[in-house]
């Protein structure tokens, strides 16, 4: 039939359509995630069965392939953890080594670069004697310490900024930069002996700097003693001066030159052994990985059976989308009116409404079908059934009148429609107001029905929603069309 062919699928009806079968869903869904289930099982304890049941020697070569695969992944594991450890230290070990080459480098740079040109230099050298008074010290030990702590004191003040400055201040320097520019001063320290050298002088400057050394040794002996610091007595001994191979200052900048060589080496050592420990995790990782997933293959075939919680959702999907394609097979393949929207679409006639009952569901846990239904009624409540029936009831009361009838045929399909309450109350109520009502058969097959359509000459189709054939009301309406017969309008009943 070609409006049945034509007819539009509702997604909204059919998805609600679907929902109504909400108990079909659940009992499906629950079967066919235990068939799943248990094919999961079973296929399983096949499985396992045949392990156990296989041959002893090749049971424990599974076991000790097995064993082996996870001794392994124990040892790649404990030497991964042990190589990070070693990073650690050696990350800690570097950190260490950077920051005694920042010292060296800025010790350095405050130091005059030796070259070949300048190991003939000038210098001159103020010698002190340290007195102590050992007649007042009888341990030899408390002498010793007493000395090195009178010469911390000196050697520290010779190397300070104060020295410098006030060196600078005494020898008309402009300031100790100046100073350190063209002075190099190094402090040589023996047991009771000390010896301030002043190095890459000009010739005129000697003198004058080493009487500013003294008289600034002097001066800190004087402060020391006034302090009650120290009671030694510093005596100066002799000023030398000349231009000579320095062979101290050399080994002095060699030694610092040394200490920086080696820092550095060593800083390069530490970051080449970080590198390789870390390209002996990264190989070790791959091992690590290759032997899991090796040993997760051996596992899943030796595994006891149990319920697969993956093939159970598969079969609760299953399930649903089973009893929705029947569902939605239905409503495509069906030769029934599914609808009351296709009563109203489908057949180019007035359409005077829907009855259907208003009283919920009667079914266990009838509630949630109601709720489905107000949902698709988009959340209002249907009118109660009388009131369905006196609004169809009217609206054929109205046409009547309009087109001045008295008389009024109503017909359909469904024999099971028309023998309802439905027809019967809509009877009544056009009968109380006048109009004269006669309920017949199909008039496709029942030729009294076709002789009464054709005396009243005017007819209102009910038919039946699940009921009523489309095909049967296409035949209907077109022989009421070939006899003059007009239609009032349908009414779709659920």
């Amino acid at each position: 039939m070609d409006n049945n062919q034509e007819r539009e699928i509702n997604l909204i009806s059919l998805c609600f359509r679907i929902l109504l079968k909400w108990r079909w869903l659940i009992i499906c869904a629950i079967i066919c995630a235990v068939l799943a289930g248990g094919y999961k099982y079973y296929k399983d304890y096949k499985a396992y069965t045949a392990y156990i049941n296989g041959s002893v020697e090749s049971k424990e070569e599974t076991d000790e392939q097995v064993s082996d695969s996870i001794q392994q992944i124990e040892y790649i594991e404990e030497a991964i953890d042990y190589k990070r450890k070693r990073i650690a230290f050696f990350q800690s070990e570097l950190d260490e080594t950077q920051l005694y080459l920042e010292d060296l480098q800025n010790e350095l740079e405050e130091k005059p670069i030796l070259t070949a040109d300048l190991m003939q230099v000038p210098y001159s050298a103020v010698c002190f004697r340290v007195e102590q008074p050992l007649d007042k010290y009888a341990d030899y030990e408390e002498v010793k310490t007493l000395v090195a702590s009178t010469q911390f004191l000196y050697t520290n003040y010779i190397v300070s900024n104060e020295f410098k400055q006030l060196l600078a201040k005494k020898t008309g320097y402009i300031d100790e930069k100046d100073l350190d520019n063209s002075v190099f001063i190094y402090t040589e320290v023996s047991s009771n002996f000390f010896t301030v050298y002043a190095y890459n002088l000009g010739t005129a400057d000697v003198l004058k700097v080493a009487d500013a050394i003294l008289e600034l040794i002097n001066d800190r002996e004087n402060d020391l003693h006034n302090a009650s610091v120290s009671n030694v007595d510093i005596s100066y001994i002799e000023t030398l001066s000349g231009s000579n191979n320095n062979a101290v200052l050399m080994k002095y900048q060699n030694d610092y030159l040394k200490m920086l060589s080696d820092a550095q080496k060593e800083s390069d050592n530490i970051v080449n052994s970080i590198n390789t420990l870390y390209a002996d995790i990264a190989n070790l990782d791959k091992q690590l990985d290759t032997l899991k997933e090796e040993s997760v293959v051996e596992e899943v075939q030796i595994s006891k059976p149990s319920v697969s919680k993956k093939y159970v959702a598969i079969g609760l999907i299953l399930g649903i989308f089973l009893v929705a394609g029947i569902e939605a097979l239905k409503v495509v393949l069906s030769n029934r009116i599914q609808e009351k929207e296709d009563v109203e679409t489908l057949y180019n006639q007035y359409y005077y409404g829907n009855i259907c009952s208003a009283e919920g569901s009667k079914k266990f846990l009838g509630f949630v079908d109601n709720a489905i239904l107000k949902l698709k009624n988009g959340g209002k409540n249907m009118s109660s059934y009388p009131v369905q029936v006196s609004v169809v009831a009217n609206g054929i009361k109205l046409s009547c009148k309009k087109n001045e009838l008295k008389n009024l045929v109503i017909t359909g399909t469904s024999d099971a429609v028309l023998d309802g309450d439905s027809v019967k109350t809509i009877k009544e109520q056009l009968e109380a107001d006048g109009i004269n009502v006669n309920v017949v058969k199909n008039i496709c097959i029942n030729t009294d029905a076709m002789n009464a359509c054709e005396e009243a000459g005017n007819v209102v189709l009910i038919e039946g929603v699940g009921k009523s054939y489309y095909k049967d009301v296409e035949e209907e309406i077109s022989k009421a069309q070939a006899y003059n017969i007009k239609i009032l309008g349908i009414v779709s009943v659920e």
